[in-house]
């Protein structure tokens, strides 16, 4: 959800905003659209959608596998790519969901949430290090913490974004309608 009020965003293009109040109960549910700008990229709003070899580059960059103005190697690009898949899928395994699906294209845009592409970012450096077998808790443990907390955040998103589904757990000891009666 963006910051501020639908008044904020008058005259720009289309964005939801939706909220739901946070007592247990309530089924009180506000929606409004508001709007955002179209074209050119302005400072006031940026875009954070990167391609898939911006991910990798941070990635050997964070790690100084490569320098600022080396950009990877083919073999390196290709093999950031599996790794980030890999990594992906396994977070999808663990019901770390952020909405990608298998890329094959370096120049692609990441499938991926602007809000989810920093811990993305993080979490894909921690498994470069560990392909590249670089101990991050002994030379790097500042990083190692902020991919931690990437991880932990991550993890809370998805419990927010997506619904659990209840229906197979037992129902409470005095049955569907309450304790029972004697």
């Amino acid at each position: 959800m963006l910051p501020g009020t639908p008044e904020t965003y008058r005259g720009l293009k289309s964005v939801d905003f939706s909220l739901q109040s946070k007592c247990p109960n309530s089924k009180h549910q506000f929606h409004w659209q508001a709007e955002r700008p179209v074209g050119e990229a302005d400072e006031r709003y940026p875009t954070l959608s990167c391609t898939n070899l911006d991910i990798i580059t941070n990635g050997y960059l964070v790690l100084t596998i490569i320098d600022e103005v080396t950009p990877p190697s083919a073999e390196q690009a290709q093999k950031g790519l599996t790794i980030l898949n890999d990594m992906v899928a396994n977070m999808e395994a663990d019901g770390i969901r952020v909405g990608w699906y298998p890329q094959t294209e370096l120049d692609a845009t990441a499938p991926l949430q602007d809000q989810d592409i920093r811990n993305v970012k993080l979490m894909f450096v921690g498994e470069l290090a560990r392909h590249y077998g670089i101990d991050l808790k002994a030379e790097r443990p500042t990083l190692l913490d902020e991919i931690d907390s990437a991880v932990r955040t991550q993890s809370k998103r998805s419990i927010e974004y997506f619904d659990s589904d209840l229906t197979g757990l037992p129902f409470a000891q005095g049955g569907l309608f309450g304790p029972g009666r004697i």
